[in-house]
């Protein structure tokens, strides 16, 4: 099996920003007991959908699932919950979605796409919202 799993954090987000998607890595802290396990945000302040990841949930059959909400109302209906192993199904999934890959929001002047305005203090290493004492 690849090490480069869907389920990696890392790997997730740099295959949707490869793909032309802003992602912020919003949390990684769940408890062990808790099926989730981190959440980012696409392309905020735009669509701004927050996707989370489920694994070993009861009748997943050990293949990962991700839940994609927008936080105040669900994308189109209910929360949307797509099983999968395969992040070039859920990049196109994304994309009928209506959720934009070519944003030129942050961007800098420059116009180069590699250059991204940072985003402030969020930071996974840190373990940004698991509650630590600051």
């Amino acid at each position: 099996m690849s090490q480069n799993k869907i389920t990696t954090l890392g790997y997730f987000c740099k295959r949707l920003k490869y793909n032309g998607f802003i992602v912020w890595k919003m949390f990684n802290k769940y408890s062990d007991q808790d099926a989730r396990k981190w959440t980012v945000l696409i392309n905020p302040s735009q669509e701004s959908v927050f996707i989370t990841c489920i694994m070993n949930y009861d009748g997943l059959n050990s293949i990962p699932a991700f839940e994609f909400n927008t936080g105040i109302k669900s994308v189109y209906k209910s929360n949307i919950t797509l099983q999968t192993e395969s992040i070039e199904v859920l990049i196109k999934h994304l994309l009928s979605l209506g959720i934009d890959n070519k944003s030129e929001l942050f961007i800098k002047d420059t116009g180069s796409e590699e250059e991204t305005l940072p985003m402030s203090e969020f930071s996974v290493e840190k373990g940004i919202n698991n509650h630590d004492e600051r």
